[in-house]
């Protein structure tokens, strides 16, 4: 089901069966189904309220994720529903959990599988891409242009991204830097330069997906988002740059730091140029002592993680 406005529909002409938001038939097979299954809110793809259909009351209700769980407090705490979710998917034994303990759900619901956008991944662990990419998250209290355009976000960005020193290293090395910014921060990504460096791009919402650019790209620098977890998976170094950490995590962090920030945590700008020059000095080669903390993220790393999921979703 997809929206016929969205960028993303020519990427699904490939598929056959793709229903339109809002349309006859989304209405007609919302009212019969029997299992609702998806990585977001149920809300968010049947084309009313959840409630008003007897269907999804009476159905199976499995949660797919859309990131591993550790970091910002999320909205899915089973006692925030009337209707909760009969299955859970998670990565590792570790989110599991904290899913348990933390969330509210039962041993029997959370089911450890993986993650289905990780098998897209698996066959380009251990190619090395010489680009980075930097793809920061967005700020829940930079809700307006004004607000934006005088935070410490831009601010930051726009200095590193303007920074000599890192010019004189992408100019060295012969390497590319994309900067793509989180879909609710470009709208204000007019307001980033379109000329620091030859060697620099900005990249707008629609032109590539995520998983293109996580694949094309040797090193990630980014802040808190969780597609730094799919870089671990592909075995490739991240960069956290950490300038306002308590802000973000004003509300509580679900895992310690360590275990969810897997790479070079950094909090200036200063350091985080020196970390860039490292890892351009080092062929963009993961960390070796990472291997075992990357164990409380994925039990496993294989293609194997729809079938788990399938497998899940056809006993629930």
């Amino acid at each position: 089901m997809i929206d016929s406005n969205s960028k993303d529909v020519k990427n699904l002409k490939p598929y056959r069966k793709v229903i339109k938001y809002g349309s006859f038939k989304h209405f007609r097979l919302s009212a019969i189904a029997k299992k609702f299954i998806g990585s977001h809110e149920i809300e968010y793809f049947l084309p009313m309220k959840a409630i008003e259909f007897s269907s999804y009351k009476l159905g199976k209700r499995i949660f797919l994720q859309h990131g591993v769980l550790g970091r910002r407090k999320v909205e899915y705490y089973k006692s925030d529903y009337q209707y909760p979710f009969h299955r859970f998917i998670v990565s590792s034994d570790d989110e599991k959990q904290l899913v348990t303990n933390e969330m509210g759900y039962k041993p029997k619901e959370v089911k450890v599988t993986g993650l289905t956008r990780f098998d897209g991944l698996y066959d380009y662990k251990g190619t090395n891409q010489k680009s980075i990419l930097l793809m920061p998250t967005w700020r829940y209290w930079l809700n307006n242009e004004r607000k934006f355009l005088n935070s410490e976000y831009f601010s930051r960005y726009h200095h590193l991204l303007s920074d000599p020193k890192l010019h004189h290293l992408l100019e060295e090395h012969n390497v590319e830097l994309n900067f793509y910014p989180h879909y609710r921060v470009q709208p204000y990504i007019k307001y980033f330069s379109q000329d620091y460096h030859k060697n620099i791009h900005l990249v707008e919402l629609g032109e590539k997906s995520v998983q293109q650019l996580l694949l094309n790209h040797g090193l990630l620098i980014t802040d808190y988002s969780s597609v730094s977890i799919d870089f671990n998976y592909l075995n490739r170094p991240v960069i956290f740059y950490h300038f306002d950490f308590d802000k973000f995590f004003e509300n509580g962090i679900l895992r310690a730091p360590e275990h969810t920030f897997i790479g070079d945590i950094v909090k200036e700008n200063e350091e985080l140029i020196n970390r860039i020059k490292y890892y351009l000095e080092n062929d963009l080669k993961e960390r070796k002592d990472l291997g075992e903390v990357k164990n409380k993220l994925f039990k496993s790393q294989d293609r194997l993680n729809s079938k788990r999921v399938y497998k899940v979703v056809n006993n629930a």
